[in-house]
């Protein structure tokens, strides 16, 4: 197997499993409930088994469009790495907090996202970040809008979604253009 096939194999199955981590901290908080009615599919942990599939591949998508903008820093470590995916994982925990206190746990989230994108990030890879905050803000947009899911009332004052939804998406972008670059070292 490629190294390149590699990378996107590992990036896919950290998507798979970090992915309802973060969203079953949403569904046992109260910031995220799901329309069982409108799933067709199992759920686990409380989060349909669509979502992590759709976060594993558009996980791989990231790392292509990553390694299609242009040269892969060559200084990156698995500490960049690992500290991405802790960042993540730590903005989406204060995003289960937001059910109490939305604009304070917004404000760490935007904080978490910045910082973690300043020291991660390069050009490359803060146009990743920003692309996946657009889009995939966009996406969830549309998805509360049919019926899938529903944010809290404290949690749902962008369209249907959280202020903070765009930096977990931002940092999220981040990191995997920054994870993509160590494992295709």
């Amino acid at each position: 197997m490629s190294r390149s096939t590699r990378t996107l194999l590992v990036l896919f199955l950290v998507g798979l499993v970090v992915a309802p981590l973060g969203d079953h901290m949403h569904v046992v908080s109260g910031t995220e409930s799901y329309d069982r009615d409108a799933y067709a599919v199992p759920f686990w942990w409380g989060v349909p088994i669509t979502f992590p599939l759709m976060v594993a591949v558009a996980t791989v998508v990231i790392a292509l469009v990553r390694r299609w903008l242009g040269p892969l820093r060559r200084d990156i470590t698995i500490r960049h790495a690992v500290g991405g995916v802790a960042t993540v994982m730590a903005a989406y925990a204060t995003s289960a907090l937001g059910i109490t206190q939305p604009a304070v746990s917004t404000t760490l989230i935007w904080a978490i996202a910045l910082a973690g994108t300043a020291v991660l990030a390069d050009g490359y890879a803060v146009a990743c970040g920003v692309l996946v905050a657009i889009v995939g803000t966009l996406i969830e947009i549309v998805m509360h809008h049919a019926g899938l899911f529903a944010y809290s009332p404290a949690n749902d004052q962008l369209g249907g979604v959280g202020w903070w939804l765009p930096a977990l998406y931002l940092i999220f972008g981040v990191t995997v253009a920054t994870a993509t670059e160590w494992l295709d070292r």
